[in-house]
């Protein structure tokens, strides 16, 4: 999946690291006692594993379903679980939809390990503007490749307010 979701070496190697449980959660850090807890970084009341932090955890569920919302309304609907959010998403009408969602949700993963390390509860907002500025750039580079076209076909779909 990531392969095809983004070219982006940074989120190639966070989903590796994520299909492979290589991502050191609480639960990972206080074995090897390397932490003071194993308790989630954002709610502190849950043992940080991966399931939890990505997925259970009463602060990111939230989030999830902001996505969801954001993802339909723009003609995208899809039925999120943690096993398609860990391993992708397959059952949209084409592979072009399916890479977008894809690369969203791997930066949604991303962007909430990151606020773990920040010490912050993540929110929609700032992880729509982090989308923002990873589409941004990739017009950039599209510009500069003269790939425009095949940018906009993309990306067409989603629109921000």
């Amino acid at each position: 999946m990531p392969y095809k979701a983004t070219i982006e070496s940074t989120l190639r190697n966070f989903q590796y690291k994520y299909i492979h449980k290589i991502i050191a959660t609480n639960k990972y850090l206080f074995k090897c006692k390397l932490s003071t807890s194993n308790l989630c970084d954002f709610c502190s009341e849950n043992i940080e594993t991966i399931e939890h932090l990505f997925w259970e955890c009463k602060h990111i569920q939230p989030i999830w379903n902001q996505f969801i919302s954001f993802l339909e309304q723009h003609q995208l609907n899809v039925k999120l679980s943690f096993l398609n959010v860990s391993f992708g998403i397959n059952s949209l009408k084409s592979i072009d939809c399916n890479n977008i969602v894809n690369f969203m949700v791997i930066l949604m993963k991303y962007f909430i390990l990151n606020m773990k390390y920040k010490k912050q509860v993540p929110n929609f907002n700032c992880f729509v503007h982090s989308l923002k500025l990873k589409i941004q750039i990739e017009k950039e580079i599209a510009l500069s490749n003269d790939t425009l076209q095949i940018f906009e076909q993309k990306w067409n779909r989603i629109k921000f307010s």
